[in-house]
């Protein structure tokens, strides 16, 4: 049985892989994106976004770090760790403090990173 006062008191998003949603979305909280995106995406604290393998998102990712296994095409801001996996596709603009590309990942972007002072 479910402990349901435990999962009132967490902060988390999932969005399943069957939904197609369009716009702009602001989370907390730990974030797991299984779906289609097309629009802004907003992630509020520093939490973790997961974008799943079956995500395609399109438009503009604002969070603090972010895993990549499914598709992305966009500008991606990010004040701190991208990290980029297989199978991932990634095409568009990536700002980021760190940037980690695994191997077999497949990428058209152009990206920077920031020193830390």
């Amino acid at each position: 049985m479910t402990d349901y006062t435990e999962l009132v008191n967490k902060e988390f998003t999932h969005i399943g892989s069957q939904c197609r949603l369009r716009g702009e979305f602001h989370f907390s909280g730990k974030t797991q994106i299984s779906s289609t995106i097309e629009g802004e995406v907003h992630v509020d604290d520093k939490s973790e976004l997961c974008l799943e393998h079956q995500s395609h998102v399109t438009g503009t990712i604002y969070c603090h770090n972010i895993e990549i296994y499914g598709k992305f095409e966009g500008t991606l801001k990010a004040t701190g760790k991208v990290t980029i996996y297989a199978p991932a596709e990634v095409q568009g603009m990536i700002d980021a403090n760190t940037l980690l590309i695994h191997p077999g990942a497949v990428l058209n972007i152009d990206g920077h990173t920031r020193l830390n002072s």
